[in-house]
């Protein structure tokens, strides 16, 4: 059970880092780049939805990682 919370953040946290650098290369106009950072959105997207529609006390974890990757990112960038 506590695995499957933190595979919950963690996927969390991955899908956000990708959207942050996702938004960065596309105002740096980096095509490419941008694509490949919204393959990273999508699979960990994928992975953080299946995780809290069968079961909603995971949405906890993956609100956490969604935070976690912002901050993670933008403060890489800085």
């Amino acid at each position: 059970m506590i695995l499957t919370y933190l595979v919950a953040f963690l996927a969390a946290l991955a899908v956000d880092y990708c959207w942050a650098r996702y938004t960065a290369a596309v105002a740096e106009h980096q095509r490419w780049i941008a694509g490949l950072w919204s393959i990273g959105i999508g699979a960990c997207g994928g992975i953080t939805t299946i995780s809290f529609v069968t079961d909603h006390w995971l949405l906890i974890p993956v609100l956490a990682g969604y935070f976690t990757g912002t901050v993670l990112a933008v403060k890489e960038k800085s």
